[in-house]
């Protein structure tokens, strides 16, 4: 990929009247990001500005997803290792059972 000044697009953001809702940026792109972004927006229905927003919050939300994710798994291999370890307390107390049972004959009650 080039960076060329004849690929990029710049988009001019104005002030919004409302500034404490609605901020505007000026952002730079690659005339080709420009260009899909622009049929995506068509394909949609929408505007470009609503295709580029609809993008970013979602980026958010799949952030989020993806921090969430990796907490129930930190969660779920945490809980493995705890069932593991009692798992293997289990087979060690019934190791010892049957051990009993063979050296006196049957199981104390």
């Amino acid at each position: 990929m080039t960076n060329r000044a004849a690929d990029i697009v710049q988009v001019r953001v104005r002030r919004p009247k409302r500034a404490a809702d609605i901020v505007q940026v000026r952002v730079r792109m690659r005339a080709d990001t420009h260009a899909a972004l622009h049929r995506e927006a068509e394909k949609r229905g929408q505007t470009l500005n609503a295709e580029i927003l609809r993008r970013l919050e979602q980026s958010f939300e799949l952030d989020e997803i993806k921090e969430t994710t990796a907490a129930a798994l930190l969660r779920l291999e945490n809980n493995a290792e705890d069932l593991k370890r009692e798992a293997e307390e289990l087979r060690r107390l019934g190791e010892e059972l049957r051990a009993e049972a063979k050296s006196t004959g049957g199981l104390r009650l």
